[in-house]
């Protein structure tokens, strides 16, 4: 339950990088699958508008190698590499996979 929670609460204090992070993470070790891929599609329709705004690095950490695990690291440069339309793509994927 407080795994569950987690993503919530991230994505209320507006951390949707990191949100995004625990539910890749969470879908990899098949905890809550659907619950994950739901939040992951939330906050990638928000890293999106954040991107479109160009406000994004108000939700996403940026690389700080010392502070950061080598794995966080690579999905913070996977993450700031994503273009605007690959970012609605993915939060339109996910969107569709809850749905279904």
């Amino acid at each position: 339950l407080a795994q569950m929670n987690l993503v919530s609460n991230l994505t209320d204090m507006e951390n949707y990088g990191y949100a995004i992070y625990v539910c890749l993470l969470n879908i990899q070790n098949q905890i809550e699958v659907e619950h994950h891929k739901y939040w992951l599609g939330k906050n990638f329709e928000l890293v999106h508008e954040a991107r479109k705004n160009y406000s994004l690095n108000r939700y996403l950490d940026r690389i700080n190698p010392k502070n950061q695990s080598e794995s966080y690291q690579q999905f913070l440069n996977f993450m700031w590499n994503l273009n605007l339309n690959e970012f609605s793509k993915i939060a339109t994927y996910y969107k569709k996979e809850t749905k279904n």
